[in-house]
């Protein structure tokens, strides 16, 4: 689990997020980044229930996304907000690949 600092929460800020960024596209999800005035940065995770009308299976997407992410948040640059919204595809996914695509993803950003 992602501890508070590293989470983004207030809705304020995703929109300014969504609306003022730059993005990415994978095969398993949309990738939004900007720079914060942070000394760290922060993720959110989104999943629609196009993806999936179980809940279950929108958080289980999640879970492992989060846990990408603390997995390595030492390695990613700090002073980003970082939005991962996901897509159909992250359902079928493992673990291994969901982990491999969010890794070459913020490489090819250069967050990584």
């Amino acid at each position: 689990m992602l501890k508070k600092p590293y989470k983004i929460t207030k809705n304020k800020d995703f929109k300014t997020i969504f609306k003022q960024s730059g993005f990415f596209k994978n095969q398993f999800f949309l990738l939004r980044y900007k720079k914060n005035n942070l000394l760290n940065s922060r993720f959110g995770f989104v999943v629609s229930k196009k993806v999936s009308k179980r809940a279950v299976d929108r958080n289980k997407i999640k879970r492992r996304a989060r846990e990408v992410i603390r997995l390595h948040i030492n390695e990613i640059k700090p002073g980003y907000d970082i939005i991962f919204f996901m897509g159909n595809n992250s359902l079928d996914a493992s673990y291994s690949e969901l982990e491999l695509n969010i890794k070459n993803s913020l490489k090819e950003i250069n967050l990584l």
